[in-house]
């Protein structure tokens, strides 16, 4: 019967019970989920969930873990060993927020996206340094999917950056016209300007949308 220790950064220690089983869940294929014996400690500085799987061997466990490599790092796991065996094996990361795990999560992995959004426990429209929200990016990326999910969890759309380009404006540059319907459904504002004066309607004339 597998042991599986997994080391989380310390934000996790603000997260209630359920976000912990949510975890939990998210790592383990679907038909183990009802089968987990839980043991959760909380340890001073970080949290350590601790538990005990049935009806799988430790080599498969380690294998299943082993494809989500990317999907734990952005959520905030940072050591996860089954029996002793590493898994993923990495320095705490004092600097780490969920703020900063989304705005990472939405160019490149929808899993951990959907999986953050559950928690509830950060402000979905956090800004980075050139004062882009998550939403804006995932908007310049064009991942409708993950748009998609920013806007069902109340995203702002109308946010402005440091240039003054909101979601909807960088859609437009993009060319993203199933994103820019999504916004616009969303009560996108399309008369706002940008710090040259231009708005959503111009930018996407110049790049072709209109």
């Amino acid at each position: 019967m597998p042991l599986i220790c997994i080391e989380l950064q310390n934000p996790w220690n603000k997260v209630n019970i359920n976000g912990l089983y949510i975890l939990i869940g998210s790592l383990l294929p679907k038909e183990l989920r009802q089968s987990i014996m839980k043991c959760i400690t909380i340890e001073e500085g970080s949290v350590v969930i601790k538990l005990q799987i049935i009806d799988i061997t430790a080599d498969s466990l380690i294998e299943y873990t082993g494809g989500k490599l990317q999907f734990m790092c952005l959520i905030g796991i940072f050591s996860l060993f089954i029996n002793d065996d590493p898994v993923l094996q990495e320095d705490e990361n004092m600097n780490f927020t969920f703020e900063l795990a989304l705005l990472e999560a939405v160019t490149a992995d929808n899993e951990a996206v959907e999986f953050l959004l559950q928690l509830k426990t950060f402000n979905i429209d956090y800004t980075n340094e050139e004062g882009k929200t998550a939403l804006m990016l995932a908007c310049g990326r064009g991942h409708e999917d993950i748009v998609h999910s920013l806007l069902s969890a109340g995203a702002n759309v109308n946010i402005q950056d440091n240039e003054g380009w909101t979601a909807l404006m960088i859609a437009s540059k993009y060319n993203h016209i199933s994103i820019i319907h999504m916004l616009l459904q969303a009560t996108a504002n399309p008369h706002l300007k940008t710090s040259i004066g231009s708005n959503s309607l111009m930018i996407a004339s110049f790049h072709g949308t209109s």
